[in-house]
């Protein structure tokens, strides 16, 4: 209902003493007025040097690759941020700051701060097929927009990659990953058709 229930983020567990310690200004002097402070970033993927950097919000993401990850390693195809929840950034996009407000416009979230990028030797298509598997693993079954719909979207893909067309009725997932956003019960539900909405937006 829009509510926290409890909190269980190391994240925000950890951050919770340097605040009591400096006080809030302390923490504002970081990023920007909507997102406040400083961020973990879990950077894998195509890049020379994967690992976990903390950062303020604002850096783009060719800033934190080339500051923190050592550099691309090829041409980067497209960026999944926010992990298997999140959405694909098109490489034309790789100066945005990120930012809860910036990435807003693209429907790509920031989340978890997992940042993978993907060269031009990936075929998104597979990539998409596989984090739609895992939605239809982690579902509950309890509510019907996830159980029926994560099935429908994780068959869409199979098919489009067993036809090897990488088309079909990409309007009608469309659809169907809208009804999934806005019906679900519960945050996997709602962001369960993340990767594919924002694939086939942004691309």
């Amino acid at each position: 209902f829009g509510q926290p229930t409890t909190i269980n983020n190391v994240e925000t567990f950890a951050v919770i003493p340097s605040l009591i310690l400096h006080g809030g200004e302390w923490f504002r002097q970081w990023g920007t007025d909507v997102s406040t402070g400083l961020k973990l970033f879990c950077l894998s993927g195509h890049i020379n040097k994967p690992g976990v950097v903390e950062v303020p919000y604002g850096l783009s993401v060719r800033q934190l690759v080339e500051q923190f990850g050592g550099g691309f390693d090829g041409e980067p195809q497209a960026v999944l941020i926010g992990g298997a929840a999140g959405g694909f950034l098109h490489p034309d996009n790789l100066d945005t700051p990120l930012t809860h407000e910036d990435l807003h416009k693209f429907d790509v979230p920031i989340g978890s701060g997992a940042v993978v990028v993907f060269n031009q030797s990936v075929d998104l298509w597979k990539i998409l097929e596989g984090l739609a598997k895992f939605f239809v693993d982690e579902c509950c079954g309890q509510c019907a927009p996830c159980r029926l719909g994560t099935k429908q979207i994780y068959r869409f893909l199979q098919k489009t990659n067993a036809d090897d067309s990488n088309s079909g009725d990409s309007d009608r997932v469309e659809k169907l990953a809208q009804t999934i956003k806005t019906t679900c019960v519960c945050g996997l539900g709602m962001t369960a058709a993340n990767p594919l909405h924002t694939y086939l937006k942004n691309f």
